[in-house]
């Protein structure tokens, strides 16, 4: 993955030095663990992988030298407890010779470490042709303590989120693990993976069927953060603390967005209309209720003068402005959408006021 990030030309090769110190994170502070085996990788256009290896010393330290190539990535890893654990990588850059105080943090396990989900975010993209909707999750997770969180059995997750009932075509996206690590299992996706102190990014996709009314996203943890984007601009979104935002634009796409915190036990509910969106239903829907006064108003002998011109008039001016602004609130600003619905506002409570009190004005 690193390799595709790398600079085409390298810039040649040179001896590196690299020494740096393996430590045990233990109640807020840390202790050199010895006897434990390091290995220092590379990764550039010549080689992708382990380079040598050595035992941490007395006090945890280690060091390496080795042809490195410019422009590749050097990281060190250390087996502590039968997990890896990997140092920050490091950018070789032209003439660097020496590289010291590279850490390797490792921690003790726990089946109990208590895991937080930091961030989640959802993406709901337009249905396919096939009238299913692609989703994609990423989810941050947070183990704040400084003990690696590991499953109670060899078939125990370390984590593990509800999905939607409905959902279709589950699969791992590129995050921090892989598909042998991240599953489905029923209506949930679980991680089968040690979860060291820190944050850890895990992302998979799935579908929303076609025909879906109402899609439900359920929480199982406390969420410090949810922001879900929805490309269909129209859909009603409840649940949690979520407030509506603003509009972001994706490779010209335009997606709704909805961010706030969720309290465990909430679920995010959008609703998917069918035919009209949300908003052009409603429209539909105060339209139809004029119409339905004027149909009335006639009935009871309040015969509106001249068919009804000044009654054309108002209905044809909320229609226009329907028309305008229909679908288009998170691209335009606030103060003209305030206006647009100010103006209909007055349009429709005058014309209702003829027709109930049978004006011959109307």
């Amino acid at each position: 993955m690193l390799a595709c990030l790398l600079p085409r030309t390298l810039a040649g090769q040179g001896r590196l030095m690299l020494e740096g110190q393996v430590v045990l994170a233990s109640a807020g502070d840390t202790a050199p663990v010895a006897g434990v085996k390091v290995v220092v990788h590379e990764v550039g256009h010549r080689r992708q992988g382990p380079v040598d290896s050595v035992q941490s010393d007395p006090e945890g330290g280690f060091r390496f030298g080795f042809q490195a190539d410019t422009g590749s990535v050097v990281l060190v890893s250390a087996r502590y407890a039968g997990i890896e654990y990997f140092s920050q990588p490091v950018p070789m850059k032209a003439g660097r010779r020496t590289l010291s105080g590279l850490t390797v943090v490792v921690s003790d396990t726990s089946s109990t470490a208590p895991i937080e989900v930091a961030s989640r975010h959802v993406v709901i993209g337009r249905p396919k042709e096939d009238g299913t909707r692609p989703v994609l999750e990423i989810v941050i997770l947070q183990n704040p303590g400084d003990l690696t969180r590991v499953g109670a059995d060899s078939a125990a997750g370390t984590w593990a989120g509800r999905l939607p009932a409905a959902a279709l075509q589950f699969s791992v996206g590129e995050g921090a693990y892989s598909s042998s690590a991240l599953t489905r299992r029923g209506d949930s996706v679980v991680l089968a993976a040690p979860l060291p102190p820190g944050e850890k990014q895990v992302l998979y996709s799935y579908a929303l069927p076609a025909g879906l009314k109402v899609a439900r996203l359920p929480v199982d943890d406390s969420v410090g953060q949810i922001t879900l984007l929805v490309e269909e601009l129209d859909r009603p979104v409840s649940g949690g603390a979520l407030v509506l935002a603003d509009t972001q634009q994706f490779e010209g796409r335009a997606f709704r967005r909805w961010t706030g915190p969720a309290g465990q036990g909430d679920a995010i509910e959008i609703r998917f209309a069918t035919g009209v969106g949300s908003l052009g239903l409603a429209l539909l829907v105060g339209a139809m209720t004029l119409l339905l006064a004027v149909v009335t108003a006639v009935a009871l002998g309040r015969r509106p003068k001249a068919a009804g011109v000044e009654t054309r008039e108002a209905l044809d001016a909320i229609a226009r402005l329907d028309a305008r602004f229909a679908g288009r609130e998170g691209q335009v600003s606030a103060e003209e959408w305030g206006q647009y619905q100010s103006e209909r506002a007055r349009l429709k409570s005058a014309l209702q006021s003829r027709l109930a009190r049978g004006d011959p004005a109307a």
